[in-house]
């Protein structure tokens, strides 16, 4: 026995002077396998440009493919696969993450000695050490936004970043299991107390250790929904103050990664710098209000984006719902972005550190034409903010639905807005300066799809609407690499917002009236979810006037007049007005006849529909207040004295009207006040949710041979169930039950 031991010493001995060596190797191995995948989805990206490049033209045959039929038939398999579901966990991501947890597993078990020798875990530590350090590089590099990850692939940091955490996760695993090895056999006492310089090694290695630990118990759902602020400031402090502590604990030939991660920190913070500052410093005109000095042109440098709100839509309702949405405009955005992409706007006004992602509603100008915009004045500074001005150039409008904090701050600030004067040349309309950080992420290229269908809920509508907006620009430009004949607009709210759903047609209306005159189908449907909102809900009732026969028919001054209305001469819309808007109400003012029911709030509000006094009615209780005074006021008369003619008290609650939800409320409104027909390709559905799967299915037959795309932003029960719908068209078209496979772009939030 005692000759065997010698034994194992010698050889262990040999085995330290290579171990180093062998660690290496590993590493270098490990890298070769990212650098491979990183170059396969370059690889994969190149050859979608050169497909592109090799179907130019806008044919109405089928999308030629680049690849043998078989060859498109396996990947329609694998993407079906990939987007499979099991718990809310997508079935790609599981693959990836378990391919990845089974290397790292192999690189730390598979040492030269012998699996049960006493020298096992001591190779097992080291072997962990040098996998932990050569993950540093690859958490860095998933974390970045303009890193060379992000250039080489097109890959969003969005898309990535669950691919992130787990690796940081799993670095953590690797660091650990280091860290439980190595201190098995030093005490506490000794790692504090110990003057030898080997020692002051091992303490440097507990800090790192102890920092990672603060990394990863920060980073918990629970703790970066509480405050992500607070996180993110935490997140990045911690992992800088990670990088120069470990830097002491490896010893000098182990340092390159460090050294690149610190690379990559910096070209990703250098880059983003240098993107904002380029989005946000800009040369403008000088303003001066005396006419002398309006011949001098002066220009200043100026930071930041004037923020211009618009004014609220004249509807039949004044009521609003508990999470308002605010609709804001930045004009002359001096950056070109994507219909899909986002942007992260900052405000420092709302929020010194705060910084918010959103999707504006409309597209960068794609325009080629030769020919300088037309002139026009921006209407803000000399009075109310119209909507039917024409937009101008790479103009941005942002829909920001009030939640909580720098929302609920930005909603609050758009109503003290509301309440003030009128704007004018003399006081500008809003003080908010905005910044513009992006635009991040890359949607595919729309154009290419014959078929697509857009689905989308709450303020995720503008994500379509940017799509819609750059399809109708390709249209008026007679771009040839448009081959979109058919789009399916699908918008679900939870609740009816007359502001919102007026802002989301106007636009809707706007970016599909060249497409719609260019014969593509276009076919939009809007769903209110709310059950309040259904059709069946009864109105208010009437009660027997009996002397109704006595009383003579109240005239209405406004029947045979329509509203006034200021005409743009610049807007292009205006002259699509139906001229039989007016003739059902003559006709119903011909035939109305003394009725024994007669209500006496509808009497009163014929007249008062189209007379207003004020811009915004803050009295959104009037019509509860009419209806109370009224039945006081008849109590007190001598009308209470008669029984038989007293009529009984209803109160809101009674008929419906619940104070958390105004939809019953709304919809009341709008069947008691005679409003516009809506645009004739829009459905409405009013107390139900549509089905996504059944839309899908009837969207996209089996005998679509186009190139077919399904774009979703929702949350992530809409998300999955598209994601499945389609998994099943690509199964069937990899087994030859359909004639083309179906593309999938999805956008999820909470």
């Amino acid at each position: 026995m005692a000759n065997n031991d010698a034994l194992d010493d010698v050889r262990y001995e040999h085995h330290l002077k290579h171990r180093g060596r062998d660690n290496q190797h590993i590493a270098q191995l490990f890298w070769l396998l990212v650098c491979s995948s990183i170059a396969v989805f370059a690889a994969r990206r190149g050859l979608a440009w050169w497909e592109r490049r090799c179907n130019p033209k806008k044919t109405a045959h089928p999308h030629r493919e680049l690849f043998p039929i078989q060859i498109v038939r396996i990947k329609a398999l694998l993407a079906a696969i990939s987007l499979l579901s099991f718990r809310n966990a997508s079935v790609g991501r599981i693959i990836i993450l378990s391919a990845y947890t089974i290397a790292i597993t192999t690189l730390l078990v598979s040492v030269n000695a012998p699996a049960f020798s006493t020298h096992f875990l001591d190779d097992v530590a080291f072997r962990a050490a040098w996998v932990t350090v050569a993950q540093v590089p690859l958490v860095y590099l998933l974390s970045t936004k303009r890193g060379p990850l992000n250039s080489l692939t097109g890959i969003s940091h969005d898309r990535i970043n669950w691919l992130h955490r787990w690796t940081g996760r799993i670095l953590f695993l690797c660091a650990t299991t280091h860290m439980a090895i190595m201190m098995s056999s030093i005490s506490i006492a000794e790692l504090m107390r110990s003057p030898d310089g080997a020692m002051s090694v091992v303490r440097y290695g507990a800090g790192a250790y102890g920092t990672l630990t603060l990394i990863a118990v920060s980073s918990i759902l629970p703790l970066r929904r509480w405050s992500y602020r607070a996180f993110h400031i935490n997140h990045w402090i911690c992992t800088l103050l990670f990088l120069g502590i470990v830097v002491n604990h490896v010893p000098s030939y182990a340092r390159l990664p460090i050294y690149v991660s610190f690379a990559l920190v910096a070209t990703d913070k250098c880059l983003c710098a240098f993107k904002f500052l380029s989005n946000n410093i800009n040369v403008r005109p000088l303003k001066r209000m005396s006419l002398r000095a309006r011949s001098a042109n002066r220009q200043v440098l100026a930071m930041g984006h004037p923020v211009k709100m618009m004014t609220p839509f004249i509807t039949n309702s004044s009521l609003t719902s508990g999470e308002p949405t605010t609709i804001i405009r930045i004009s002359d955005v001096p950056l070109q972005w994507k219909p899909g992409q986002h942007v992260r706007l900052y405000l420092p006004k709302l929020g010194v550190l705060e910084m918010h992602p959103f999707t504006p509603a409309t597209c960068s100008d794609v325009s080629t034409s030769p020919f300088p915009p037309i002139k026009d004045d921006d209407a803000e500074h000399y009075g109310l903010l119209p909507h039917n001005t024409s937009a101008s150039a790479n103009e941005m409008v942002l829909m920001i639905k009030a939640h909580s904090g720098f929302t609920r701050r930005l909603s609050d600030y758009y109503s003290h807005w509301l309440a003030l004067p009128c704007p004018n040349a003399s006081q500008p309309s809003t003080s908010l300066t905005a910044y513009i950080d992006g635009p991040y992420g890359n949607p595919p290229s729309w154009a290419e799809y014959g078929n697509i269908v857009l689905i989308a809920t709450s303020t995720g509508v503008t994500f379509l609407l940017s799509i819609l907006d750059y399809l109708e620009q390709l249209c008026f430009e007679g771009e040839t690499r448009l081959r979109t004949q058919q789009i399916k607009f699908i918008w679900a709210n939870r609740h009816i917002e007359p502001q919102f759903e007026a802002s989301v047609s106007d636009l809707l209306a706007r970016h599909t009236t060249m497409l719609r005159e260019s014969d593509i189908k276009v076919e939009v449907e809007f769903y209110t979810t709310c059950e309040a909102a259904e059709d069946h809900i009864t109105t208010e009732p009437s009660q027997p006037d009996p002397f109704a026969h006595l009383r003579r028919p109240r005239p209405n001054y406004f029947a045979r007049r329509p509203p006034l209305r200021i005409r743009n001469p610049n807007a292009l819309d205006d002259d699509e007005e139906d001229d039989g808007w007016y003739h059902g109400e003559e006709q119903e003012h011909s035939l109305k006849q003394i009725h024994p029911y007669v209500s006496e709030m509808d009497s009163r509000s014929s007249c008062e529909t189209y007379v207003s006094s004020t811009l915004i009615d803050d009295e959104s209780e009037s019509d509860e207040s009419d209806y109370e005074s009224m039945m006081d006021e008849l109590d007190t008369s001598c009308w209470s004295r008669m029984p038989s003619l007293r009529l009984p008290r209803f109160s809101y609650q009674d008929l419906g009207f619940a104070k958390s939800c105004q939809c019953t409320r709304i919809r009341h409104e709008q069947r008691k006040i005679r409003q516009r027909p809506p645009l004739g390709y829009i459905s409405r559905f009013y107390g139900s949710r549509p089905d996504v799967t059944s839309i899908i299915s009837t969207s996209i037959p089996r005998t679509e041979a186009g190139k077919t795309m399904v774009a979703v932003c929702s949350n992530a029960g809409v998300v999955t169930d598209a994601q499945r719908e389609v998994s099943k068209m690509n199964v069937d078209f990899a087994r030859g039950r359909r004639e083309s496979g179906v593309d999938i772009y999805t956008e999820g939030f909470r």
